[in-house]
């Protein structure tokens, strides 16, 4: 990631996956980024280095989207045009990957290995 931006690493990293990628997304940080962690799709909660924090002053948040819109009066809203705005800037969820139903053990260790980054389809 850090040939991307001629070193420096990343000011923000939104994290859905955890495991593996949740140390890649670390490296991958800008001094003082900010890693936002929103789930563990990968299935393992990962663990913090602290000492990597504390050498470029970054931060790891923990964001509870759902807990905070319960908490927060207003946030539906905010979240939703927010939201809204980077649809129509061109966000997309990765397409699904797709397995014939009879692959579905192949399938789901592709699932439980971290292969699958969005949706998992069986086709009949």
């Amino acid at each position: 990631m850090k040939d991307h931006t001629g070193g420096r690493g990343v000011d923000l990293v939104v994290d859905p996956i955890g495991g593996e990628a949740f140390d890649d997304a670390i490296r991958a940080l800008a001094t003082e980024g900010r890693l936002l962690v929103i789930g563990f799709a990968a299935g393992g909660i990962p663990t913090v280095k602290v000492n990597r924090l504390l050498l470029r002053n970054v931060s790891v948040v923990g964001v509870g989207y759902g807990e905070f819109v319960n908490r927060t009066p207003g946030a539906q809203a905010l979240f939703g045009s927010g939201v809204a705005r980077l649809v129509d800037a061109g966000l997309r969820p990765p397409p699904p990957v797709r397995f014939p139903l009879s692959k579905g053990a192949e399938a789901l260790e592709s699932l439980a290995d971290g292969g699958v980054k969005g949706k998992l389809v069986l086709q009949p």
